[in-house]
């Protein structure tokens, strides 16, 4: 490669909290660094949940210039300014970009106001971010559909869909004896993934295949979790449903591999609609067989019964019969899982970090 590289990455994310922003970006900055590249991720965010939300705002703001000051004078011509996330103070990315720095955004999310809640912090926030992207020349994202809306809102052309990348090296590992287990990873609250429509499938699965146990390997907010745990009383499955808790990412890999079905029950939803799963990577890359609904771009990729299963959102019921398939064909099922962990291979982060370079033109 020519000339060193310098490409600063700021975020409002927690990294190298492990979540599955964190892990996308530590893959890929890892990845980069491989290729010749310096990169710095830069936090720029601030969080106390005891203070008011609109002080906290405002505290977070200033934090914001204090963390990304000292980047006007390390970035010269020709270096990236990579925003990963949404990012409201649209003058800094504007004064980078008239100092000749590449702009790039990375967002893999519809805005919260879009997706979540219609209030006016969040659309206030919406704003200032879609005029923050005008300044960007490069737009990364992992679906057709935030591709499509946000190259509409802000008129950046030079676009990359990246569903996907993995670091394949940390699925290399000897064969093990699977558990009669269905398993889910993340982050649970919102109906992001559709917990309760999983555990309602799961109900019917364990009427067929008492000897089956569900694993929910992650978090969510207090109001969430009573209602699952209320939902798994309900059915009186609490002595086959599995909660860890949060765990180390290293831990999410071992449980998911110890697992015999990888699910995940997605709902259609606006978030489902734009969002990419980054889970569902290292679902594949574990060459389980993976049940999943067809909800945003996951048909593009997942075909039915050739890499995956797939089942209709929204419908517990169906869920359940497909779960139910790869209980009873599991030596079908597990061919179509290696064909699974074929297309995970194919974003491995080496050759997405190539791509990514290619694209911000620097080989």
């Amino acid at each position: 490669m020519g000339k060193k590289i310098n490409l600063y990455i700021i975020t409002e994310y927690r990294y190298p909290d492990i979540g599955g922003s964190g892990t996308r970006i530590a893959t890929w900055e890892r990845a980069l660094k491989m290729e010749g590249c310096s990169t710095k991720v830069i936090v720029a965010s601030y969080y106390n949940d005891k203070l008011p939300k609109i002080l906290t705002i405002l505290i977070n703001s200033l934090y914001k210039l204090v963390v990304i000051f000292p980047i006007f004078f390390k970035l010269k011509k020709g270096d990236t300014a990579y925003f990963y996330g949404s990012f409201e103070l649209f003058w800094i990315p504007f004064f980078l970009k008239i100092k000749g720095i590449k702009i790039a955004f990375e967002n893999n999310e519809f805005p919260r106001f879009l997706a979540h809640k219609k209030s006016l912090i969040f659309f206030i926030r919406y704003q200032f971010s879609i005029l923050s992207m005008k300044s960007g020349k490069y737009l990364v994202t992992c679906s057709s559909a935030l591709s499509d809306f946000y190259s509409i809102k802000t008129n950046i052309k030079e676009i990359f869909i990246m569903p996907l990348i993995m670091d394949s090296s940390i699925f290399e590992y000897d064969s093990i004896k699977n558990k009669k287990e269905i398993a889910y990873c993340g982050y649970m609250g919102h109906n992001k993934d559709g917990i309760h429509d999983l555990i309602k499938a799961f109900y019917i699965v364990h009427k067929n295949f008492p000897n089956w146990k569900l694993k929910l390997i992650g978090n969510a907010d207090e109001k969430t979790l009573t209602s699952i745990n209320e939902l798994i009383i309900k059915h009186g499955i609490q002595n086959s449903v599995i909660m860890t808790g949060k765990v180390k990412h290293e831990k999410v890999i071992e449980l998911i591999r110890e697992a015999s079905i990888l699910a995940l029950a997605r709902p259609n939803n606006k978030q489902a609609e734009g969002g990419f799963p980054s889970k569902l990577g290292e679902y594949l890359s574990t060459s389980r067989p993976i049940v999943v609904t067809t909800v945003g771009d996951i048909p593009k990729y997942i075909i039915d019964e050739k890499n995956g299963f797939l089942s209709e959102p929204d419908n517990p019921e169906k869920f359940a019969e497909k779960l139910i398939y790869v209980i009873k064909n599991y030596s079908i099922a597990k061919k179509v899982g290696g064909e699974g962990k074929k297309l995970a291979k194919d974003y491995d982060s080496k050759n997405v970090s190539k791509k990514l370079l290619s694209f911000l033109n620097y080989n």
